[in-house]
């Protein structure tokens, strides 16, 4: 069963509790807390209540019921002052009292079966040092892993987002196996120890739980990239003996050999994963640039932040910021023209800003025949083939997207670009469904955007308004005139479309 309140999702089968699109770390008491008060809302719950449906009777210290109450405030956003979702009444209980919404989750239905080759997802390496400083370390080696490893066709290989939302939790192999759809499951830990590491790499077969493989690999820091090769090379071998080597050396990432600015890329990528486009996270993309020219993931990301902050959150770029980040998606796409991620992203930023519909198309072409198994890589080709004004093929991009990434926080993004589509495609209703259920999660003019123009055109005129004066409130500078002189669909009749619906839900002219 999932519950929905304000922006936060209890998911009462994975044991999760998700705000916007990531997982908020929660203990299993206070989880089990949270819960139980969320499925009793409708009636005050004793302190007896509590200890029997959460600890089963068993004794419990007041102090230790006060914490995991209090815990179970914090986790949701709230306070024992403030009061807002779980309130204490005097010599009575406690009650949920926030507005709360219900969806049960076929269990059949969301399974995926497992596909008809080799399988993998990579489960977010333990930093067993502890130092929260290299946290961003431990990730960045398990995504140049799951980068490594999707350059082959002939594995399936689950996208990161979808793997990190295991990140610190127990895990049950045979459970996870079912729940992404893969046969095979690596997980490992890292040390930093001063300018040691020792990489640990274990290979599982999740469906019997047993240990195919297991190694270690130490040595100095700057040896980082040879001992994430080894780990690949490694892997690949045993679950696909029948690839080549050849094919194993062109798996490698093409990444700076330069640690200070491969460090600063992957802080970068840390605060893309917490979905912050601002200008702090824009600099650490373009220190890793100004270190190593030749960088051109760091160029491609550079880019796809202007791009976003724009197209996502309604910001307005100048021309000079504009003419900046098509500069550095070009330069991306002219480095890295065999990485299918960079030349994808590089694509998308082209076409949005840039209105290069057919070199786009051929880009982002190019980046699923590289790699037909990342998911980013269909994702950005939905969105080119949305600003086409393509819909049958955005939507069928955004469901290859969301099959190699089908657990990921971020799974709002492809809500929202299939809304758009289906409206292009004159099926409102869904469309406004999704665009619904991805404004649950947080509301952005992109988002919005999608309600409005289903709504309206399904009939929905109010809450359109409604929309539409939440939108404003984000992006003040949006008028019909700004779309029409400054459009990022290809057909003009589809920009005329969405200036008049908007122009109907009460954007200014």
């Amino acid at each position: 069963m999932l519950f929905l309140f304000e922006n936060y999702l209890l998911d009462s089968a994975r044991r999760e509790l998700r705000l916007h699109n990531g997982v908020v770390e929660v203990e299993p008491q206070v989880f089990d807390v949270l819960e139980y008060l969320v499925r009793n809302r409708d009636r005050v719950v004793t302190r007896d209540d509590l200890i029997e449906g959460v600890w089963h009777g068993r004794i419990v210290s007041e102090s230790t019921l006060d914490t995991r109450i209090s815990s179970a405030r914090y986790a949701v956003g709230d306070s024992g002052k403030e009061q807002r979702l779980i309130r204490t009444l005097a010599r009575k209980g406690i009650r949920f009292v926030g507005s709360v919404r219900e969806e049960r989750v076929s269990e059949t239905a969301t399974l995926p079966t497992l596909p008809d080759k080799p399988s993998i997802a990579v489960l977010p390496f333990q930093n067993i040092g502890g130092d929260a400083e290299q946290e961003y370390f431990a990730d960045g080696i398990v995504e140049d892993i799951i980068t490594a490893l999707s350059r082959f066709k002939s594995l399936f290989v689950i996208a990161r987002n979808s793997t990190f939302i295991y990140k610190g939790k127990a895990i049950d192999t045979k459970r996870l196996g079912e729940d992404l759809g893969v046969r095979y499951v690596l997980e490992g830990s890292v040390r930093k120890v001063g300018n040691r590491l020792r990489i640990t790499g274990k290979l599982i077969e999740a469906g019997t739980n047993s240990h195919i493989w297991a190694d270690n690999f130490d040595g100095a820091v700057e040896d980082i990239f040879e001992f994430q090769d080894q780990i690949t090379t490694k892997v690949v071998g045993l679950i696909a003996p029948q690839i080549e080597q050849a094919e194993i050396e062109r798996a490698k990432r093409k990444v700076s050999a330069d640690l200070d600015s491969h460090d600063y890329f992957m802080r970068g990528m840390a605060l893309i994963n917490q979905y912050d486009f601002s200008e702090e996270t824009r600099l650490f993309f373009q220190k890793a640039w100004k270190l190593d020219p030749d960088y051109a993931a760091a160029y491609a990301m550079d880019a796809w932040i202007s791009m976003n902050q724009r197209a996502t959150f309604g910001k307005a770029l100048s021309v000079e910021r504009r003419d900046e980040a098509v500069r550095l998606a070009n330069t991306a796409a002219d480095i890295a023209n065999d990485d299918a991620l960079v030349l994808a992203r590089a694509a998308h930023v082209l076409v949005n800003l840039d209105r290069q519909f057919d070199r786009a198309m051929s880009m982002v072409d190019k980046a699923v025949a590289l790699n037909p198994n990342h998911g980013g890589v269909w994702h950005a080709r939905s969105q080119v083939a949305f600003m086409c004004c393509n819909p049958d093929e955005c939507i069928r991009s955004m469901a290859q997207s969301i099959r190699f990434n089908p657990k990921d926080p971020a799974t709002r993004s492809f809500w929202i670009g299939t809304s758009w589509a289906l409206w292009m495609k004159g099926q409102y209703e869904e469309g406004l469904s999704l665009a619904d259920k991805a404004i649950q999660f947080r509301a952005t003019p992109w988002s919005l955007g999608a309600y409005i123009l289903n709504a309206v055109s399904a009939g929905h005129i109010d809450p359109a308004r409604e929309a539409m004066k939440q939108s404003l409130a984000m992006a003040p500078h949006h008028t019909v005139s700004r779309i029409i002189k400054n459009p990022i669909l290809r057909d003009p009749k589809v920009t005329e479309r969405v200036a008049e619906t908007f122009r109907i839900a009460g954007m200014p002219e």
